[in-house]
């Protein structure tokens, strides 16, 4: 007969490796998603600055390199989901993404969010196509616009 502190590190084991393999699945899904169509890449990424072009009328109104580098967006992404300590943290995570729209940073140059479960905080705003990239990975629903 099983003791109980062995169901229990059994039961926590196989919660590990479920929470493993969710994060395994969205970086993933995350490293697979495509480049902002509307900048080009100079050099090799792998090998030097992540430094591109885009034309001044692609800009619109958010002048932040970052908002526009969705490889980059991508990267603060991964780094979010690899550090979240549960399930239940992770899923909390993705959809504050997807409905915010907001990465928490706590960075010298990012902005305080005015509103939403941020307020107060630091962060930086995601570009709008990669919360429906984000979206459609997961298949978290979160705010649709409209």
């Amino acid at each position: 007969m099983e003791s109980i502190i062995d169901l229990l590190t059994g039961s926590l084991r196989a919660i590990g490796e479920q929470r493993r393999k969710i994060k395994r699945s969205l970086i993933i899904a995350l490293l697979a998603l495509p480049d902002n169509p509307v900048i080009t890449r100079l050099g090799d990424p792998k090998k030097g600055p992540r430094c591109y072009t885009i034309q001044f009328s692609d800009i619109g109104d958010n002048w932040t390199p970052k908002f526009h580098d969705f490889k980059l967006q991508h990267q603060i992404i991964i780094r979010l989901i690899a550090k979240a300590p549960s399930i239940e943290k992770l899923y909390d995570l993705v959809g504050l993404l997807v409905t915010n729209g907001m990465i928490p940073d706590r960075s010298e140059g990012s902005s305080i969010v005015t509103k939403g479960p941020f307020k107060g905080k630091r962060g930086y705003k995601l570009h709008p196509d990669v919360v429906k990239q984000l979206r459609e990975a997961t298949g978290f629903a979160g705010k649709t616009e409209g």
